[in-house]
């Protein structure tokens, strides 16, 4: 049996298609407490970089595990149970990434926390695409939604991003993820397209609450919301959309014996609707709902609703909620 320890999917991005997820950061350690996380509650909260998963084990599983998803993955996504820059060794990691990845593009996701490192900064650089995320303009709305390390400062988090932003050359996805009563208001936007005004960036992508998060308070806002906010951004020249939904794959082509594996490995990471999975592994809903059942009954995964939506996790990654 295949057990992957770093290697993670191909998952479901909406941001960036069928991605095969290299997890470089245990979980759950970062420099962030969100209460949207779908990874649930953060264990340990550092601004420490440190080899948290050992690079030379990370790299090697990739090397000997990539073709196999070579022709799924649209991207090879560099992401942590918690703040993947936190890992020191990232930019070797990702030379070793990209010795063997058959010219797929690296991108990575990062809360913009780390930017104020210089070695974090120059790293980032060199993915073919970023994807940072700043929830928030003032202050306490960051400190409110993402729960920040004590030792941040919310004004830095700003420059740095901008900073990078005007350095950076590639792709460069900003997200802001919106909870309703939090950070939706008409100042949380005007503040946004103030602060990004004549700024480098690809996309600002909106998104809401999408999957059952760490936190009781995160809750998602309305569609009518996210097209009200995009449209007063792009009013104001932010190149801004809506995060779109996952189209999945054709089916058949991942069904190689191996789907109640691949299915709790990917719950272990994420809770995915039925619609998700069946599109990741390119297989039906009714097969996948019978592997779920299966899972079910041996209680390795729960089942829950949420925003109108059955989502399942593995039961390690749920004990992570707050309950």
């Amino acid at each position: 049996m295949e057990n992957l320890k770093y290697l993670f999917g191909p998952a479901p991005s909406r941001r960036l298609g069928r991605s095969l997820g290299v997890n470089v950061v245990p979980s759950k350690i970062c420099s962030m407490d969100c209460i949207y996380c779908e990874a649930g509650r953060t264990k340990m909260m550092t601004l420490k970089r440190s080899e948290y998963s050992p690079a030379d084990d990370i790299i090697s599983e990739f090397r000997d595990n990539f073709e196999k998803f070579r022709d799924i993955t649209d991207v090879i996504t560099v992401t942590g149970a918690g703040e993947p820059t936190l890992n020191s060794r990232l930019g070797y990691i990702l030379d070793g990434i990209r010795e063997y990845s058959a010219g797929k593009p690296v991108a990575i996701l990062t809360n913009s926390s780390m930017l104020f490192d210089r070695d974090v900064f120059d790293t980032l650089l060199r993915f073919d695409i970023v994807v940072p995320s700043l929830d928030a303009v003032m202050a306490e709305t960051m400190r409110k939604i993402d729960r920040i390390h004590k030792d941040l400062i919310p004004l830095d988090i700003k420059i740095n991003l901008v900073k990078f932003c005007n350095a950076y050359k590639g792709t460069l996805l900003l997200e802001v993820l919106l909870c309703e009563g939090i950070n939706d208001s008409e100042k949380d936007m005007f503040d946004l397209a103030s602060l990004f005004h004549d700024v480098r960036i690809t996309k600002l992508q909106l998104g809401t609450v999408t999957r059952p998060p760490a936190g009781s308070g995160a809750r998602p806002v309305s569609r009518k919301a996210l097209e009200k906010a995009a449209e007063y951004l792009v009013s104001k020249g932010i190149p801004a959309e809506i995060t779109g939904s996952f189209s999945g794959v054709k089916n058949g082509v991942y069904n190689n014996g191996r789907l109640y594996e691949r299915i709790t490995a990917l719950l272990k990471l994420r809770p995915c609707t039925v619609g998700d999975i069946a599109g990741v592994f390119g297989v039906s809903a009714g097969e996948t709902e019978i592997c779920l059942k299966y899972l079910m009954e041996r209680k390795e995964i729960v089942a829950k609703s949420f925003n109108g939506e059955d989502y399942y996790s593995h039961v390690s990654l749920d004990a992570l909620k707050d309950k």
